[in-house]
């Protein structure tokens, strides 16, 4: 199994390499956090790539809101993709159960990207990504208005 483990971390490291030269991350974050916060994030935003997130969704609109139900359906993702999503995003499980945000974050350089030191019981150490393989990065925090973020700075 060791080798599996080198191999999802070059894996994480070559995305994150691809999501700077992009500029470009996404975030995941609960509906509720929009309505209590004032940043994505209290004191950094965390990103990924949008494959870590489709992987699990599929195709989807980028800057959209969902709403979580029995099936999936335009803007409806399923009790079971949802947990999916948490487990390879490594969020607590049951924190989008009340629908979420996917947010296009530009301009990722000028945002002082990172590697996280810390995190939750999922965090798996900086620089080595996601427990479902895609890579993390925290930016500064992003504000949750307007939503979604202007393009520019």
């Amino acid at each position: 199994m060791e080798g599996a483990e080198v191999v999802g971390f070059e894996s994480a490291s070559l995305r994150q390499a691809k999501m700077l030269e992009k500029n470009t991350g996404y975030n995941i974050s609960p509906e509720q956090l929009f309505m209590k916060y004032s940043t994505i994030g209290l004191s950094d935003t965390y990103i990924t790539d949008y494959r870590a997130i489709g992987e699990v969704l599929g195709p989807i609109k980028a800057n959209s809101k969902f709403t979580i139900g029995l099936f999936s359906s335009s803007n409806k993702i399923s009790y079971y993709k949802t947990r999916q999503l948490e487990y390879v995003l490594g969020l607590e499980s049951g924190s989008l159960t009340n629908g979420f945000r996917l947010t296009r974050i530009s301009n990722i350089i000028e945002r002082s990207p990172r590697s996280p030191l810390s995190g939750n019981q999922y965090f798996l150490g900086g620089g080595k990504g996601l427990p479902g393989g895609g890579p993390e990065l925290t930016i500064n925090p992003l504000s949750t208005e307007p939503w979604p973020p202007r393009i520019n700075l």
